[in-house]
């Protein structure tokens, strides 16, 4: 049942149909690596949650693109959800199977590689290895058996597909016998020998198809006596001939079931009767279809023959009435690609148990209107599923169809009906009436219905009716080839084509009816529409690629008795949801690829039962952005899938998810988010967060808290992988969280960051990659702070050298400001003219002789006006502020130098301030008085200066003084002090 479920599960990841699988076309890997889809179906044997879940059907295998993939070099690896460990060693230019790899490995894909030889003794090493895949490895020609070891291999799939094997040597998988599948399938073999496949006892699925067999050996299956599908088709060279199947090539096959022959015969005239008799339990023959020829007589033993294929070389034009006369236990019949002519209305006689019909791809020879009158033999019969598709002439643009059609299709009862591929245009309510009740699934996909010309109302009276596809109704007239438009005829209801490419369009009005329907638009406002009846069971619709279809089943509402849940509108450029509106009954909704621009909150109804939306590949960015509050969302609490990737989303507000209560898959990939920023607190069942391939550079706190508090009570994953994450000194915080958080980081190996130099690159180990930032930006912190302290140092020093150099003149200036707060003010010169003439700045030994003597002579005698600091401040005052004071309202600072002028603790700054105060006014200030005599190397550079300008006046020597000398001194002094005008 596993090995089953493999095949068709990866038929289906290939893009096969199921009747593709069972038609010899064997499922294989494609290049694509298969850790992308292989663990989605290792656990499908084993899960089984429709038991319980009523919503079982809906869920998505959401882990099925995701796991936690790690590096074992020189491949990559991932876990499935069984906890098997697969590797994927696809396009590394590898010579051979690595040696290195975990032993517990348990999958390996070596395809598209450059291994030269395959020995199978190379695997013997990984004891658990179930499934091997060597396919695209074009230098492999050989399979050796250059070994003596006696060890076996638990392998239980090998697919060695597309390479360019031609010879194997005999006994080569004699290692492998439990091996169940084995696939050889395009590659060069010729002849196929018994010795190829010795040992293979337990081979259950043997795939040969498209090689260059010309030669089967007689006992080549002998030993695979568990064989159930072989697959020889497509060897062009391996005709029906009794040389190429001898009558005992299958006669140890007792237990086959599946013979694939199909695409092999070149213009034979019979088919391998004699081999095939041996097949007793036979259930399923694919083969081509021969030219005037029937399955012979020794088929009659073939009672487990239940469905025949025929197709690919198919030369068959006329299914005659003894064609199926040896193989009356048919239950399918499938005939595809055959320039059919004539069925023989008797034909069918001979299959009383036919169940499935399937006539398709009739190369314009046979059309759908012959096939339908051909169907007089079926009635009444026990025929459930027919399909008649791609059946038209290539001269006839479109169809339509009408209740002469149905004659017979009426007495059938059937429950699937399948029209694919016709070019009907128009299905006449005529036809429709006639319609069996029994009928299950109706597919009318890839013709040419439009919402006008197709009324899903019509269908109300089949009530058993479950499934309607209407998918990829498209216009393809002008695909026809002109030269075939004069063989067309207007007859049986077929429209020939001619220079109006609209004619296919007026079909929508050749009823009264349609008429109407297409009068009324499809786009009726919500408010105006009427309650719109539907098959009572009808569940699912599909109807992807439909142009204006979704306005018809969102612009109404639907009865009560509606029991539609799932409905696929993908792909059909509908893209106004702003005023429609979603019937409660849906359970499961696609709307991808609509390049849809507005949804409006009210487009989910209140309490909606709404489990699975698919908004994938839209314009919804916008909206989603100005969603401050959750409100598109909020009435959806049911939901547990919700896809909206491809949106071009740059920001989701903090509450977009607010009523996700129910929430268990969320996908955002492939955007243009930039931070993270939402409340994941309330998602209590989430199981997969996906934000790959978005521009992510940070995540809030916030949210880093909501998710790690999810992750104490929820196995979730969260997927970052093709982010432009911070590996810089800024974005630690984040690196530090995704090193150290318990949330499942899936995918480990593809997250990516962006370094101090915008250069992207893998992020690696996570704890690794903290370490080197932490470690990194310590010493660029560390650099920082030492930069700034010792830039604050050097500008602290700066600051106190030049305080120092201009100390007097910030002393002057703050003093200045402080004499001027406490009232201080120097009053502005009138005319010239000062308040002192002179203030005299002297040490405080010379004060007796400044009170005495200069006031005598100066302002006694001579009418002076002095200012001197002993007697003239205020007790009480600022000295500091008296002295700036005085210098500005006095018209001469004097100075009294002796050798102890200094000394004094005001006389420098006095000195000082009046040298700032000249500085300041541009006028002279200072003027020397040398009252005692002192070394010019002892003073300071202030007063050589003004020595130098010949502003100062000597004191007499004592032993030198007369009176005409002191009178002289005063003189010189009163006319130094004196203001002028």
């Amino acid at each position: 049942m596993l090995l089953l479920t493999l095949i068709l599960t990866s038929a289906k990841l290939e893009g096969l149909t199921s009747h593709q699988v069972v038609s010899g076309i064997s499922p294989v890997i494609s290049d694509a690596s298969p850790l992308e889809y292989l663990p989605q179906y290792l656990d499908l044997s084993d899960n089984d949650n429709s038991m319980e879940d009523t919503n079982a059907e809906y869920r998505t295998g959401f882990r099925s693109g995701h796991g936690d993939r790690f590096e074992c070099k020189p491949c990559i690896c991932s876990h499935s959800l069984s906890q098997y460990i697969l590797a994927n060693c696809s396009s590394r230019r590898l010579r051979d199977v690595p040696d290195s790899l975990p032993p517990e490995l348990w999958l390996l894909n070596m395809t598209d590689n450059e291994i030269q030889l395959f020995n199978p003794e190379s695997v013997l090493r990984y004891k658990n290895l179930n499934t091997l895949i060597i396919s695209y490895n074009r230098k492999i020609t050989h399979i050796s058996n250059e070994t003596f070891s006696n060890l076996t291999s638990g392998l239980v799939i090998l697919n060695l597909t597309k390479n360019s094997i031609s010879t194997i040597d005999d006994g080569s998988f004699r290692f492998f016998a439990n091996l169940q599948q084995l696939d050889l399938g395009e590659n060069s073999l010729t002849n196929i020998t018994a010795g190829m496949f010795l040992g293979l006892r337990s081979l259950r699925n043997l795939n040969l198809t498209k090689n260059s067999i010309v030669f089967i050996e007689n006992s080549t299956f002998d030993e695979m006596q568990h064989l159930k599908l072989l697959d020889l088709s497509l060897n062009k060279h391996l005709s029906y001939t009794v040389r190429k199947f001898p009558p005992r090539v299958f006669e140890k096959l007792f237990r086959l079931q599946s013979l694939y022959i199909q695409g092999n015969t070149m213009g034979d005239h019979s088919y391998p009767n004699s081999a095939l008799q041996k097949l007793t339990n036979l259930k399923i023959l694919s083969s081509d279809a021969l030219l005037n020829c029937t399955f012979g007589p020794q088929l009659q033993s073939l009672k487990h023959l239940k469905e025949l294929h025929l197709g690919t070389n198919c030369r068959l034009k006329n299914l005659t009435r003894d064609f199926f006369q040896y193989i009356p236990y048919l239950n399918t019949f499938v005939l595809s690609g055959c320039k059919l002519v004539y069925i023989d209305p008797e034909a069918y006689s001979n299959v009383p148990n036919l169940h499935t019909l399937e006539i398709s791809h009739t190369s314009h020879t046979y059309d759908l209107y012959e096939a339908f009158d051909h169907l007089i033999g079926l009635q009444n019969s026990s025929l459930k599923v027919l399909r008649l598709k791609f059946m038209y002439r290539t001269h006839f643009p479109c169809r339509e169809l009408h209740a002469q059609h149905a004659k017979y299709l009426q007495h059938i009862a059937l429950e699937e009906l399948d029209l694919s591929q016709n070019r009907i245009a128009l299905i006449g309510l005529d036809f429709i009436r006639l319609l069996s009740r029994t009928l299950k699934k109706l597919v009318f996909n890839y013709n040419k219905i439009t919402p006008f010309s197709f009324n899903l109302e019509q269908l109300a009276f089949l009530n058993n009716l479950l499934e309607l596809d209407v998918e990829n109704q498209k216009d393809d007239s002008n695909d026809f080839n002109s030269n075939d438009f004069s063989l067309a005829t207007d007859s049986d209801h077929s429209i020939a084509p001619n220079s109006s490419t609209t004619l296919c369009n007026s079909l929508l009005y050749k009823t009264e009816l349609h008429k109407n329907q297409a009068l009324e638009s499809a786009r009726v406002p919500l408010k105006d529409s009427w309650p719109v009846k539907l098959p009572p069971n009808l569940s699912k619709i599909k109807a992807s690629e439909f142009l204006d279809y979704g306005f018809f089943i969102l612009g109404h509402v639907f009865q009560d008795n509606c029991s539609l849940k799932e409905v696929d509108l993908s792909d059909s450029y509908f893209s106004n949801w702003g005023d429609l509106y979603l019937s409660p009954p849906i359970k499961k909704i696609d709307l991808s690829s609509n390049y849809c621009r507005r949804i409006n909150p009210k487009f989910f109804s209140k309490n909606s039962p709404l489990v699975h939306l698919n908004l994938q590949n839209n314009f919804l960015g916008d909206d989603f952005a100005n969603d401050k509050y959750g409100n598109i969302f909020r009435n959806l609490n049911k939901l547990f899938y919700l896809d909206i990737s491809m949106n071009l989303i740059y920001k989701l507000p903090n509450r977009f998810l607010a009523g996700l209560t129910n929430l268990e898959t969320l996908i955002v990939s492939d955007n243009k988010l930039q931070l993270l920023n939402l409340t994941f607190r309330h998602l209590t069942r989430l199981q997969l967060l996906d934000f790959s391939r978005n521009s992510i550079t940070g995540i809030t706190e916030s949210t880093r808290d909501d998710l790690d508090a999810l992750a104490a009570i929820t196995d979730f994953e969260l997927d970052l992988t093709f982010n432009p994450l911070p590996c810089t000194c800024s974005g630690i915080e984040l690196m530090k969280w995704l090193a150290t958080t318990k949330v499942k980081l899936i995918n480990q190996v593809n997250l990516q960051c962006r370094l101090e130099n915008d250069v992207a690159t893998s992020v690696g180990d996570l704890k690794e990659r903290l370490n080197f930032l932490q470690r990194s930006c310590i010493s660029k912190s560390l650099i920082l702070v030492v930069s700034i302290l010792s830039t604050m140092f050097v500008a602290v020093v700066l600051g106190l050298l030049l305080m120092y150099r201009y100390r007097w003149k910030l002393r002057y200036l703050r003093n200045v400001a402080i004499a001027k707060f406490i009232g201080f003010e120097p009053k502005k010169p009138q005319q010239g003219i000062f308040k002192y003439d002179a203030f005299l700045v002297y040490d405080s030994d010379d004060m007796q002789f400044v009170l005495n003597e200069c006031v005598q002579e100066l302002e006694v005698r001579r009418g002076l006006k002095l200012c001197i600091g002993d007697r003239d401040f205020m007790p009480g005052t600022y000295v500091a502020s008296d002295i700036v004071s005085a210098v500005q309202n006095s018209y001469r600072t004097v100075l009294l130098v002796t050798p102890e002028f200094y000394d004094d603790d005001y006389v420098e700054y006095a000195v000082n301030m009046a040298i700032n105060e000249a500085i300041h006014t541009s006028r002279q200030v200072l003027h020397l008085c040398l009252y005692q005599p002192v070394a010019l190397a002892e003073m300071p550079r202030d007063l050589v200066a003004i020595l130098k300008r010949n502003e100062f006046i000597e004191y007499p020597p004592e032993e030198e003084i007369t009176p005409g000398l002191i009178e002289n001194f005063w003189d010189q002094l009163t006319a130094a002090a004196r203001q002028t005008d």
